[in-house]
């Protein structure tokens, strides 16, 4: 089923590899446009989730969780900081970028032995100096440029604003 909303999610992987099986593999999942009861373990009908729905039943689920600003690029730079958005500079969708000097929750777990993944809409900073990838940046623009993997992330497979087809730069002709 296609859910009338837009769904872009934004997937932090944190996985243990040191020798210690005690530690936990951390899975730290966003959607934008997705409401509290729209999953399967909620009770959601319309979006089918049994991934999540296992994850929900067989994982630590934390219940309370506040988002620092009502859209997306705040929000996910607090999460990933810790941090008030007005202390980073990102206040406003796709405005601004993620500082260099902000230490986030990936460089820490990295340090700690941990492998780390993003996967999904960035919207922190632009991902590239030498095309336009999306409504900013483009050659030799190094204003914004502020990556996953310059902020702690091995693993990285993201767009710098929406993820509308695996081709995020591909425009649908007017019309069809």
């Amino acid at each position: 089923m296609v859910l009338a909303a837009s769904l872009t999610v934004f997937v932090t992987w944190v996985e243990a590899i040191a020798a210690d099986a005690a530690r936990p593999n951390i899975v730290l999942l966003m959607a934008d446009d997705q409401g509290w009861g729209d999953v399967g373990f909620r009770s959601g009908a319309i979006a089918r989730t049994p991934n999540l729905d296992a994850m929900a039943a067989n994982g630590l689920r934390l219940e309370s969780f506040h988002a620092a600003a009502p859209v997306c690029s705040p929000t996910r730079g607090s999460v990933l900081t810790g941090r008030h958005p007005l202390r980073y500079g990102v206040v406003a969708a796709n405005r601004g970028h993620l500082p260099h000097e902000e230490i986030t929750a990936a460089e820490i777990l990295r340090e700690a032995g941990y492998s780390t993944g993003f996967f999904g809409k960035w919207h922190l900073g632009t991902l590239t100096t030498e095309v336009r990838d999306s409504n900013r940046g483009g050659p030799g623009s190094v204003e914004h440029y502020s990556p996953p993997w310059e902020h702690g992330f091995d693993v990285v497979f993201a767009t710098e604003a929406a993820v509308p087809t695996y081709d995020p730069m591909s425009r649908p002709e007017e019309g069809g």
